[in-house]
């Protein structure tokens, strides 16, 4: 019986003992799954945290770019018209610096990805050519590092919105990148940002990049992936970020739990043994497992206290990287009771960790809607669910502290506490103040819709409005009425007293027109001395009465600098639009017209507009001229002829001269007079154009072509060429660079021309002779002083107006003025030329007064310059019909 009884105890004791090992066992395995879990759970909320502040920082600068390509798009369509343009891009560099202090490099290309300007000297990369090429074409915006030894960066590109989508994109160096990873590292962990198209590649670590670290392999190793222990895409991006648990965060916790769960079956073991000792010899051997037994549990006990304290010095490593955090963090438990929050959050909240712990998450938020104002309501007793977290991440908010008057703009970034079998067990939200960059973002905005000088709309955001009321007029059926207000002799003060005086009246004119203008009307500067208003659901004998009381209040306005007092006037143009425009241009250009009309008319005045008015028809006749000219001169289809000038007294030069004549060929192939094209150049600044061709194209044929023995060829200049500084370059450029004979040349300038800018005028003659040309003064007799100015301008002949000639032989008068001219010219000098000889009669009268020169059907006909030859000799030289 004793030996059963023995074998029974040895029985119970290693099935106990079996028993035991399996129960340490599974407890081993349980804690080691526990804190891998555990880790796991940390490294995910960790990553998701970190790839959402690499996110929203990429958001912000993509943000900021937009902001900046909207604000800047006037310095950018400098760039783009003119890419070589150097004092533009240097005003580009130093407003990217001012935006992006911590961007590196920068570069603007156009909608097809060819670059038009970058602060590189051309020296982009092929990889980031292709990226800008990818992006302009839309197959791709995510954004990646470009692995440029010198520079490794990643570039974030917008397309802007009012340059034709233009690309614009700065680069930033990996520095940003590093210092989140940096901030966001925990004790035995390593952040790795990784490239997903070649998997497992390394980009980032918080220590630096891979071409500063020289990495001798650039990807992770197989035992690295093997401590992968959370992944997460960056949105937006081709970036994986990885958080790697060191060996130490696993091995060494699992061998410390296996040595411990070994000297615990070691303990029990030995001390069954005891017991069975104790058992089989007796109460001594049971008093020394007794023994055994205690010195076991103060063993196990001081492992749990080496353990609490392990648990408390990582506790207090999280509440210290909390408080360092500039953005604001609270968790709550699953009830939505606060169980913690940074100084940060303290702040913004106006709540101290005193009164807040312990407070449901609704009580210390009080957050509304930015734009609407409305309350933005946070579930009481619980936590955020999935979709509650969606629509407030990352969403402009309103947190007004608890004081009750104070307010900030945050963003709130919510991330789930994942529990117990991934059981919802709270959540951290993290509060970051945009307060500033908010409102940043409002000034640039205002700034880009708002005149900084006068604070009227300026004209990008009247011509939204008046679009918005166009629409209006086609969905409501109303009647909106636009006015176009352009100053009367507001220059006048300007070149007095100078551009701050100048400013200053305007300031003082918008006070007075807001003051005049209903509450509902929008007034904006258009810029310069150009104002509009527009008068929503407004009839037209209302805008007709509200338009003469501006003009009446204008006119009676004084303004006063330095003890000067200016009276300016206003001409207004009246447009009122309904359903039947379709086109902003239309309402535009007709408002335009209107405001013209008003202006021809004598100024000061107001005009309503009309499609039957004869001046306004005038005006778009002249408007559709420009674009024809245009289309002529970039087509080819501008024609020099010529008409032969032929001495008719006895004593002059018996060569005779060509002058120089322009015809317009239609598209149809017909032939265009001067007559009906060069009004419209002549008000619309064409004519240094047209004198330009018609100079270049001359003196061309002029050097293929022998002269004309002592003959000259007379070309006509335009008021604008005369007065032009550039102009008066050119020509002599051209002069000198010719092979022509400068006194081949007679330049022909009007009366009308001359006396208008007598000063330039009488400049500009006496360079072009000092090379050698003539000149002669044209169309004579038609100013009311002609004599008066002639002794001031040293003109070699003078060309008697048409009107005096054609008439000679049946009007005494006209054959007084005629002879009166001759005489005056011979006493100065000067030979006369006689325009319109029509006829014999008129010819032989001419010789009888002795004028030296005529011009007209009588002696020949206009024809192409291009059928007119010079032989070697003059004697074979081709005489025009």
């Amino acid at each position: 019986m004793k030996l059963t009884s023995k074998n029974l105890t040895i029985t119970y004791v290693v099935f106990f003992m079996l028993l035991l090992a399996l129960l340490l066992a599974g407890i081993v395995i349980q804690r080691i799954e526990a804190n891998r879990a555990h880790h796991m759970d940390l490294a995910a909320n960790s990553v998701k945290m970190t790839a959402n502040e690499i996110s929203r920082m990429i958001g912000e600068k993509r943000r900021l770019l937009h902001i900046f390509s909207n604000y800047e798009s006037e310095l950018i369509n400098a760039i783009n018209t003119n890419p070589g343009d150097e004092e533009a891009q240097e005003r580009l560099n130093q407003r990217v610096l001012s935006y992006f202090p911590d961007g590196f490099a920068f570069a603007l290309a156009d909608s097809d990805g060819f670059l038009l300007y970058d602060d590189l000297s051309g020296a982009v990369g092929e990889l980031c050519q292709l990226k800008i090429n990818e992006f302009a074409a839309g197959k791709s915006n995510l954004i990646q590092i470009h692995p440029n030894p010198d520079q490794y960066h990643f570039e974030i590109m917008v397309t802007t919105s009012r340059q034709d989508g233009l690309v614009f994109f700065v680069s930033f160096q990996t520095t940003l990148l590093q210092n989140l990873l940096r901030i966001s590292h925990r004790h035995q962990h390593q952040l790795i940002l990784l490239n997903t198209e070649k998997p497992n590649l390394i980009e980032i670590t918080e220590e630096g990049n891979r071409y500063e670290l020289q990495l001798e392999n650039p990807t992770l190793t197989e035992e690295m992936a093997q401590r992968i222990l959370a992944r997460q895409n960056v949105p937006g991006t081709l970036w994986e970020l990885v958080d790697i648990g060191a060996p130490a965060t696993f091995n060494g916790f699992e061998k410390e739990v296996i040595s411990q769960a070994g000297w615990v079956f070691l303990v029990f073991f030995i001390s069954s043994m005891f017991m069975v000792g104790l058992i089989l010899r007796g109460k001594t051997h049971r008093l020394r497992a007794e023994h055994a037994l205690l010195a076991a549990k103060d063993q196990l006990e001081i492992e749990v206290a080496s353990q609490t304290q392990q648990l408390r010095a990582r506790k207090e490593l999280a509440e210290t990287t909390l408080a360092s955090i500039s953005e604001g963090v609270i968790t709550t438990n699953a009830q939505g009771v606060v169980t913690a929050l940074n100084h940060t959050a303290q702040a913004l909240t106006g709540w101290g960790a005193k009164h807040a712990l312990d407070c449901l998450l609704a009580d210390i938020l009080n957050l509304s809607d930015e734009t609407t104002g409305a309350p933005v309501d946070l579930p009481l007793g619980q936590c955020l669910t999935a979709d509650e977290i969606t629509k407030l991440d990352n969403r402009p908010l309103i947190l007004t502290q608890s004081d009750g008057k104070t307010t900030r703009i945050v963003q709130l970034s919510v991330a789930v506490i994942n529990g117990e079998r991934n059981k919802n067990a709270g959540n951290v939200l993290v509060v970051r103040d945009i307060t500033e960059a908010q409102h940043m973002a409002q000034r640039i905005s205002w700034q880009a819709t708002h005149d900084a000088l006068t604070g009227l709309i300026n004209r990008l955001e009247f011509e939204r409005r008046l679009q918005t009321a166009m629409e209006l007029a086609h969905t409501d059926d109303a009647e909106h009425v636009l006015m176009y207000l352009d100053l009367d002799q507001f220059k006048v003060v300007n070149d007095t007293c100078g551009h701050i005086a100048g400013d200053e009246l305007l300031r003082q004119l918008t006070q007075m027109l807001l003051e005049i203008a209903r509450r509902t009307d929008v007034v904006a500067r258009l810029g310069g001395d150009e104002f509009a208003i527009l008068l929503e659901y407004c009839p037209q004998q209302q805008a007709v009465v509200l338009a003469e009381e501006i003009r009446l209040s204008v006119r009676n306005f004084r303004f006063t600098w330095d003890n000067k007092p200016f009276t300016i006037g206003v001409s207004i143009g009246v447009v009122p639009f309904n359903a039947r425009y379709h086109d902003l241009t239309q309402i535009l250009s007709a408002a335009d017209s209107a405001c013209y009309a008003a202006k021809e008319g004598g100024r000061n005045r107001v005009h309503v507009y009309s499609e039957e008015d004869e001046i306004i028809e005038q005006r778009y006749g002249e408007m559709q001229w420009v674009s024809r000219i245009r289309h002529a001169l970039d087509e080819g289809r501008f024609l020099l002829y010529c008409q032969k000038i032929q001495p008719i007294r006895s004593n002059s030069n018996s060569s005779f001269h060509l002058e120089i004549l322009l015809r317009m060929e239609q598209e149809d192939g017909q032939m265009m007079l001067p007559g009906a094209f060069i009004p419209a150049a002549e008000r619309y600044g064409l004519m240094i154009d047209l004198d330009r061709f018609v100079i270049s194209d001359t003196l061309q044929w002029m050097e293929s072509c022998p002269p004309l023995d002592d003959g000259f060829v007379s070309i006509n200049l335009s008021a604008q060429s005369i007065t032009d500084p550039g102009f008066l370059e050119v020509l002599e450029s051209q002069l000198e660079s010719s092979g022509v004979d400068p006194c081949r040349l007679l330049f022909e300038v009007t009366e009308t021309a001359t006396i208008s800018n007598l000063s330039k005028a009488q400049q500009f003659i006496e360079r072009i002779k000092s090379l050698g040309c003539r000149f002669a003064l044209d169309d004579f007799g038609t100013g009311m002083s002609s004599f008066a100015y002639l002794k001031h301008l040293p003109v070699d002949y003078l060309k008697i107006d048409g009107e005096f000639v054609r008439d000679i032989a049946s009007d005494p008068v006209d054959f007084a003025m005629v002879k009166a001219i001759n005489e005056v010219a011979q006493i100065m000098g000067m030979d006369t030329i006689a325009e319109y000889v029509e006829d014999g009669i008129t010819l032989a009268m001419l010789k009888e007064i002795g004028i030296g020169y005529g011009q007209g059907y009588a002696i020949a006909k206009p024809e192409p310059l291009s059928n007119f030859y010079c032989a070697l000799s003059s004697g074979n030289t081709r005489a025009l019909p």
